[in-house]
């Protein structure tokens, strides 16, 4: 469901800024334009937006646009010849065995629980709140 919602995020965006073009209209270079415009906008974390989230947009309207070709509404996909931004969104660091026996060791029971499901199983940062206030609420 989550993946829904994140596929209709990136329809609004996309009808943000082309939502007044026709699909024919749609040329390359202005989705290499929407690229960079992209890039420093802020996300609702605060941070700017990552190429990789960039390239999930794409992802969306290059899709969109398979099936319209496939469909026969329109004659061109304008989205293959765009070049992806480099997503090296890659981990800072990850805690050593060591490391993770000495924070545990040091947290009340309840943290040591979520550092450790979150580390066993990679979950991201900004995740661990939540998983954290779904435990408190059941």
């Amino acid at each position: 469901m989550k993946s829904i919602c994140k596929i209709k995020q990136h329809c609004q965006k996309l009808k943000e800024e082309f939502g007044d073009l026709k699909a024919n209209e749609i040329k390359p270079s202005m989705i290499e334009t929407y690229q960079q415009k992209r890039l420093p906008t802020i996300s609702c974390r605060g941070t700017p937006f990552k190429p990789a989230s960039i390239n999930r947009e794409l992802e969306v309207m290059k899709r969109i646009f398979s099936l319209a070709v496939r469909e026969e509404t329109v004659d061109r996909n304008p989205c293959w010849k765009v070049t992806r931004l480099s997503d090296k969104n890659a981990r800072d660091r990850v805690l050593s065995g060591e490391e993770l026996k000495s924070l545990i060791a040091n947290l009340p029971p309840h943290p040591a629980d979520i550092v450790t499901a979150a580390y066993y199983t990679g979950m991201r940062a900004g995740e661990a709140p939540i998983i954290a206030q779904n435990v408190r609420n059941s």
